[in-house]
């Protein structure tokens, strides 16, 4: 009879909307652990990456103290102190794909480069080349980081003279 047939159809009806509820909180509790492992992910790379860091600060801070004990002693050693310990921050930031760009002596590269000063090209440098760096610019893996902050040789303009004929049109 169609009553049946009506109850039938609101059981079956009963039972998609249950099994459409509970694909629909699973989804919803699949997207929360995606996003909470996503996260727990980069938080422990951000730990790790501080974690790299944290000697290279007790080095600093040795440096410091070493030299405010030893007022009397050379610079030298305080020096010496620091660039080992530029050297290990630079270790520490090639082991998570930090690394720095070539800049000094390349053709400019826009993509990498900024222009902050100009200069004539001289000696023999092609014009378009990076004759100084004010700035050190870094990658991340492909991506920029901080463009090197540069100084480019530009070509030379011959200079005007009076002897130069005048175009007429």
């Amino acid at each position: 009879s169609w009553e049946e047939q009506l109850a039938t159809a609101a059981q079956e009806a009963e039972t998609y909307k249950d099994r459409f509820l509970r694909a629909r909180a699973d989804l919803e509790n699949y997207r929360k652990r995606s996003v909470q492992f996503i996260s727990e992910g980069v938080r422990d790379g951000q730990r790790q990456t501080f974690e790299a860091i944290l000697p290279v600060i007790d080095n600093l801070e040795r440096a410091v103290d070493y030299q405010e004990q030893h007022k009397a002693d050379s610079v030298e050693d305080l020096l010496t102190g620091v660039r080992m310990t530029l050297w290990q921050l630079r270790e520490v930031l090639e082991r998570q794909e930090v690394k720095r760009i070539a800049a000094l002596g390349e053709p400019f590269d826009p993509r990498y480069h900024e222009a902050v000063e100009v200069q004539p090209a001289e000696g023999g440098v092609e014009a378009d080349t990076v004759v100084g760096e004010i700035q050190t610019g870094y990658l991340f893996g492909d991506a920029v980081l901080r463009p090197a902050k540069v100084r480019v040789a530009q070509p030379r303009r011959p200079a005007a003279t009076d002897e130069e004929p005048l175009e007429t049109t």
